[in-house]
């Protein structure tokens, strides 16, 4: 694709929305501004590609993360277009019980979201697969994990940062957890990357960095050096954990998220920019 197709990034003002916009302007694409929201659906008459970074994970769900889309869709009709999803790995189904048997999670895997969110941006890719059938319309979804970003107000990951600061985690029988952690500057780059080849058409991608949390901890650390401890006793891990929701406002099953073995790994984030590094990097 040329750099000179005009633009549209649904959610500007978001956290995702707001830095792919600012990657993009400098990289001298011509993107389309909108102050209102109803001002989006004129402008579809005028984009060749649209990147909906938009979706709430508070409220109102539906309504914002599917049915302005159908709405968006709807004004497509037969122009031609490229449309990019940011959904979610929050549409897999998995068990907490038996997660840690789960080496990884793949775009074939059950999906059967729990949270209202996970629902609503699974429905949200059903809407856009119903345009298979349009010779016009092309589409890549993206299911993102959490982004690392200091304005991320993902309790998780707020979590992290204040244990981060003690510079000392307490390992619960497992070292190895594997986080669904997305940096912005590679989602950035997979964007861009999606807009310079054909091979991101009418494809899927489930899209985490594979980092252990002890390298996580140690990446974010102000430290060469952090420090820990493991434990295996069950009674204690379960007091652990009880305290642990306490002081945070976590549910604890929520906690658990941080002592999964290999969950959500997934190094075809590095193997697509490792494949397209020479093209424009």
């Amino acid at each position: 694709m040329k750099k000179k197709l005009n633009i549209l990034i649904l959610g500007q003002s978001g956290l995702i929305g707001k830095n792919v916009f600012s990657f993009f302007k400098k990289k001298k694409f011509n993107l389309l501004k909108y102050s209102k929201k109803k001002e989006i659906l004129d402008l579809v008459k005028k984009t060749d590609v649209i990147i909906n970074c938009a979706g709430s994970n508070k409220e109102n769900f539906y309504k914002n993360n599917v049915f302005f889309l159908k709405k968006i869709l709807n004004k497509i009709s037969n122009k031609k277009i490229y449309f990019i999803q940011i959904s979610s790995l929050s549409i897999y189904a998995y068990n907490l019980n038996s997660a840690k048997n789960i080496n990884q999670i793949t775009e074939q895997s059950i999906k059967k979201p729990i949270s209202i969110y996970g629902k609503s941006k699974l429905s949200a890719e059903n809407e856009i697969q119903k345009f298979k059938s349009n010779k016009n319309f092309n589409y890549t979804i993206l299911r993102i994990g959490s982004i690392e970003d200091k304005e991320n107000k993902n309790r998780f990951l707020t979590a992290l940062r204040k244990i981060i600061r003690l510079n000392f985690f307490i390992y619960l029988d497992n070292k190895e957890t594997i986080l669904n952690i997305l940096n912005l500057n590679k989602l950035n780059k997979i964007l861009y990357l999606s807009l310079t080849s054909k091979f991101f058409y009418n494809n899927i991608f489930n899209l985490c960095e594979n980092i252990s949390l002890k390298k996580f901890l140690l990446r974010n650390s102000k430290y060469s050096y952090f420090f820990y401890i493991n434990i295996t006793n069950k009674i204690i891990i379960n007091f652990i954990l009880n305290s642990l929701s306490k002081i945070f406002n976590l549910e604890k099953n929520k906690l658990n998220y941080l002592f999964l073995k290999n969950f959500y790994s997934n190094k075809k984030i590095n193997t697509i920019l490792k494949r397209y590094n020479k093209l424009i990097w």
